[in-house]
């Protein structure tokens, strides 16, 4: 029998209410869930949905669960999990005791599963179990402590109870995710309980929310982006020199569902790789991807994606509508499992559609953006032939389009308009409310019947679109309500009586850059031109929206803002800016957008942003696909969330005090050998690259650290630190954290000190990895990042020591989560001597700092955490620098140049707009690629460098390694103040330049290089190879032609020797040690290369 449970706080609804739609007994609940509640229990007679009825914000009812005590009862939980129609998502096994049936929760690659107990013996069984089957990563465990479950709100899919260690019922429910389960071990059997979705909650379930076009979102719980909920794949949008990555993004449910480019990012010029890809929403974790035949040709410019091609994806409870290719037909698949249901014959050739009662509105025929494809690509000389980036499409003087209604169950079609009836049809305006069609031609504006295709009205309405800029990628905005039809193009919005088409008003209507006009209808006003609020009938402004904060950027977003009624969110800064409709503050926010062309999403309760492929702020601007939720302590842009910052120091069982001496000179102790990730040694490497042994970990290995006859090396997604003898490669010891460790350990004095992506930092014996002492000063609040849980603030693998001061940082962005926090603690005892929190900044005004200071271009002060580095004074983090005693520098404040990967130590994949470099602050790319360094990746000796360069950071640079081949390039780094000229955006302009390179060689490598060493005369270089198989292009940047070594004189450039790898090389993954090589490759295997002794 299935029974409703529902909690109803006293005051917030009465009973009454709810005794309308349900039937059933109502009494005083007494158990944990809510003290002060009324309970009912009621046989369950409709789905789940209904319960939106009745559940508001957090002041209104506290769950809604659905209890299936037949179901569960005399179960084994391997029984229960079976009957589960969960696709995925994040599972929690509370009380996992040994592990064992924490085990049993991972059930397929789309699940994450963390076990947790309060039991150390138990977790470290547990832990040996997972690790001992090759899981561990995927699967975790880590300890409970204090009577809070350690995740943000709503993360969790699946919560298994087995013990419930002291959390409330309350509490359990709160880490829950909205129609998430929770399964509660008893005495009598298992119980399930499913959370309710909240009233205030929404879906986003077409490109523009729904079929009128009003991209308004009813989600009341979106607010001003403050702490992160998830990230995850892909780290970049490919390029700004082709089409965006993302073309596509809906959801429902509480899944996310998008059409995204997954070729590397590495080489733009590669044709584009499509998925349609389902993720958990509130936890980001891949549900199921399918790989589409073909798509859009990504050989266009950035700006120009086609509106149309972001209309192709419709979510609607668990439907899943889509057209797989680009001249597929509409397919309709199992939202949940991806598996296909039905394809509507005679779809083909689908340009756009929409979901309306039932019925598919459909466009078919002609591209009709053809100024998208006149306007060519940005690739140049790199391209490869146009065939291989698919559908070769022509332009057309007059598109042809065809308009059709198909019903969703049956597949008929109902109605076809073409020929006269939609010609001129403009892209991305089709639209219906109640039982009207409507859609704009350029020179009318026609409504027909949803029921049969009669043609109602037919109003003159002649479309201008006009730009200084260009129209590709641009259109007409149409906004449909009850009462009217509201049509924007490059001059004006029109407003038609949606009865008869008679013209009601005119105003004022801007374009976005490259992309239609911003037009709303939100809380009964029609917004166009950015500010000006209009009564819907009679077009007068009745209301205005004055921002304060409307730069850096000098435009707005190339994409049609998505908002919601609580929130006007718009781009005035260059990114998500949030402007509350009632209230008129204003929270700026230019460290945060969205991919170009589709936008943001406010879903959910929290803001989707897809990756961006732009150098504004860009260090701070997050990159990746990000999931972000409001603080509830921020009520002003500029309030400071408080964070509880509360040491936690634990000692462990071995001694921390050492008489090991200090490294060999010819030892490699810590990240890029030495405190300034230098990248270089003063001892010989091999001339010779002959195998001598291979060792392997689980996932993936960090770069090595060698040290006293032992190769230290991080088992990165496994969450562990291992050590290997370097005479054989023997193991022996493995050191298990509670997260990723992304990066190798610090060798200090006996010591290794390394820290983990759950927050903590550790201090082991280096001989026997025994704990010395752990520091977490922090709380437990983990979220989702790249399919695993870790910890808000996470601190990376590689800690800084310097004067027995061990320096890292905690955190991701001065924006998010209150900000990086930075420590310093004495490396024997871990004790902290220094601390500082690096939040925002803000003005007086309470807006982010607008400076000039970072680059040719204005940005915003801030931040990312990175690895630090020094150069014996000062402390760096990326451009931002501290004194030892952690005082930060003025972002104006004179320092030296110093070592900066401006997308950060880790940031694997060389993006064209990325870069590493010597300087003091981090530029925008186009004056970035004029300084001295600006390769991949570099290592350095002073004021002398080496470097791998391809890509020159810009715009719209394009390189074809297939002629060009990657350098390795020598030069002596020099500062200097000069102005270059330069033309950009078709003008003359100037560029300071203040470092020059005095050029000592330039050497050709068929290498695409990802790991650097310099050792003594020789440099080593390592990547993939450069090459491009006539069926399979990407082959070899995706790491499928396996890996190659150079060795070249560092002197004159000269090749040594040069070998074959069995697998591409992790990311700066090399060392050099005791007269021998060491690479981490990206199959798991470490090989150590040399003469044999």
């Amino acid at each position: 029998m299935y029974i409703l449970e529902m909690w109803v706080p006293f005051g917030a609804l009465c009973p009454r209410h709810l005794k309308s739609f349900f039937w059933g007994k109502w009494e005083q609940s007494t158990g944990n869930l809510c003290q002060h509640a009324y309970r009912v229990v009621v046989p369950w007679r409709g789905v789940m949905r209904v319960s939106r009825w009745v559940i508001g914000a957090s002041t209104l009812i506290v769950a809604v669960a659905l209890t299936t005590s037949a179901l569960c009862a005399a179960q084994s939980l391997d029984q229960v999990l079976d009957s589960l129609d969960l696709p995925g998502g994040l599972a929690v096994h509370l009380g996992c005791g040994n592990g064992e049936n924490t085990l049993l929760l991972a059930r397929g690659d789309a699940w994450t599963v963390q076990g947790l107990d309060t039991d150390p013996e138990s977790i470290a069984e547990a832990r040996s179990r997972i690790v001992q089957v090759g899981s561990y990563g995927r699967v975790s465990v880590k300890q409970l402590t204090g009577d809070r479950l350690p995740y943000v709100d709503n993360l969790v899919r699946l919560l298994v109870v087995e013990d419930a260690c002291g959390i409330s019922e309350g509490e359990m429910l709160r880490v829950t995710a909205p129609l998430g389960v929770v399964l509660i071990k008893t005495a009598e059997g298992w119980t399930k309980r499913v959370k309710a979705w909240p009233e205030a909650m929404d879906d986003w379930p077409q490109h523009f929310y729904d079929a009128a076009n009003n991209a308004v979102s009813h989600d009341r719980l979106v607010g001003p982006p403050r702490r992160f909920q998830w990230i995850a794949e892909p780290e970049w949008m490919r390029s700004h020199m082709t089409m965006p990555s993302i073309t596509d993004m809906v959801s429902a449910e509480g899944r996310i569902y998008t059409i995204e480019d997954r070729a590397p990012a590495e080489h733009p010029a590669l044709p584009g790789e499509f998925y349609l890809v389902a993720r958990d929403g509130f936890n980001g974790i891949v549900l199921w991807k399918k790989r589409l035949p073909d798509w859009q040709p990504v050989n266009i410019r950035t700006k120009h994606m086609p509106v149309q091609i972001q209309r192709r994806l419709v979510a609607v409870g668990d439907r899943l509508y889509c057209t797989p290719g680009y001249d597929a037909p509409i397919s309709l698949f199992d939202a949940k499992t991806g598996e296909l249901i039905k394809v509507f014959q005679g779809t083909e050739r689908t340009r756009e559609f929409v979901y309306h009662k039932g019925i598919l509105l459909v466009v078919n025929g002609d591209q009709t953006d053809t100024e998208s494809i006149r306007s060519g690509d940005a690739l140049g000389e790199s391209a490869f032939p146009p065939r291989v980036y698919g559908p070769i499409l022509i332009p057309k003087e007059r598109p042809k389009s065809t308009i059709s209604a198909i019903d969703c169950e049956t597949g008929r079609t109902l109605w076809t308009l073409r020929g006269k009836q939609t010609a001129g049809y403009q892209g991305g305006s089709l639209g219906a409310v109640d039982s009207r069609v409507v859609y704009s031609t350029d020179k009318q504006l026609v409504c027909v019947e949803l029921e049969s295709g009669s043609e109602l009205w037919r109003a003159e309405a002649p479309v201008t679109l006009v730009d200084r800029i260009g129209i590709a990628g641009s259109g007409v905005a149409l906004v449909l309500s009850p009462q009217a039809a509201y049509l924007a193009d490059s001059s004006e919005v029109r407003a038609f009586a949606m009865d008869d088409g008679r013209l009601l008003w005119r105003g004022k209507a801007i374009l976005n850059h490259h992309k239609p006009a911003d037009l709303f209808l939100a809380d009964g006003v029609v917004w166009s031109a950015y500010s000006e609020g209009h009564d819907p009938l009679s077009g007068e402004i009745v209301r205005t929206i004055e921002q304060q904060m409307t730069g850096p950027m000098g435009h707005d977003r190339c994409y049609r803002n998505r908002i919601t009624e609580r929130f006007y969110i718009n781009t005035k800064t260059g990114g998500s800016d949030f402007v509350d409709f009632k209230t008129g503050l204003e929270f700026p926010n230019p460290w945060i957008r969205s991919t170009c062309g589709i936008g943001h999403m406010p879903a959910n309760g929290l803001l989707y942003c897809g990756p961006p492929a732009c150098s504004c702020s860009n260090w701070v601007m997050l990159n990746a696909m990000n999931a972000v939720a409001p603080d509830p302590q921020v009520r002003r842009s500029g309030d400071v969330p408080q964070v509880d910052v509360r040491v936690r120091l634990e000692r462990g069982q071995a001694d921390s005090r050492f008489t090991e001496t200090e490294p060999a000179p010819s030892d490699w102790p810590t990240y890029r050998h030495d405190a300034a990730r230098s990248g270089r040694t003063a001892a010989r490497g091999p001339a010779d690259l002959t195998p001598q042994w291979e060792a392997s970990v689980s996932t993936r290995p960090s770069a090595p650290v060698v040290v006293g006859g032992r190769l230290y090396v991080a088992d990165v997604d496994a969450h562990a630190v291992c050590a290997f003898d370097i005479r054989s490669g023997s193991p022996l010891w493995r050191f298990t954290t509670g997260g990723r460790v992304d990066s190798p350990p610090t060798y200090d004095g006996g010591r290794l000190l390394f820290g983990s992506h759950d927050g903590w930092v550790y201090c082991v014996d280096a001989v026997d990895g025994r704990l010395i002492w752990r520091f977490k000063a922090l709380p437990d609040r983990d979220i989702c990042a790249y399919e695993q849980v870790e910890s808000a603030w996470p601190v990376c693998g590689s800690i800084l020591v310097l004067d027995d001061i061990a320096y890292f940082a905690a955190g991701r962005n001065s924006f998010l989560d209150g900000g990086v926090f930075v420590f310093g603690v004495e490396a024997q005892s871990g004790k902290l001597v220094y601390q500082r929190r690096m939040y925002g900044p803000y003005d007086e005004n309470g807006f982010p700092v607008i400076t000039s200071q970072l680059s040719n271009g204005n940005g915003i002060d801030g931040l990312k955490a990175d690895i630090l580095s020094t150069d014996g004074e000062l402390l760096y983090m990326r451009h931002q620098a501290f004194k030892r005693d952690l005082t930060p520098l003025a972002p104006d404040a004179p320092r030296p140049p110093h070592l900066i990967p401006s997308a950060g130590f880790l940031e694997a994949i060389p993006h064209h707009r990325t870069y590493w470099t010597i300087d003091t602050t981090i530029r925008y790319d186009i004056t970035a690629g004029k300084q001295a360094a600006h390769g991949d990746i570099l290592v350095l000796d002073g004021d002398r460098f080496i470097e791998v360069r391809g890509y020159t950071p810009a715009r719209l640079a394009p390189f074809d390694p297939r002629v060009e081949g990657y350098q390795l390039f020598a030069g002596i780094y020099r500062r200097v103040d000069q102005s270059v000229a330069i033309k950009m955006g078709g003008k003359n302009r100037k560029l300071r330049v203040f470092s020059k390179a005095d050029e000592l060689w330039t050497a050709s490598i068929p290498i695409a290089g990802k790991a650097l060493v310099w050792a003594a005369d020789r440099v080593y270089v390592a990547g993939t190879p450069v090459a491009f198989p006539e069926n399979d292009l990407a082959a070899a940047y995706e790491g499928r032609l396996g890996g190659r070594i150079a060795v070249v004189s560092s002197e004159t450039g000269e090749k040594i020797a040069e070998a074959t790898l069995p697998a591409a090389p992790v990311w700066d993954g090399m060392a050099v040690a005791d007269g021998r090589l060491f690479v981490s490759l990206q199959d798991g295997r470490v090989l150590c290369l040399g003469k044999a002794r």
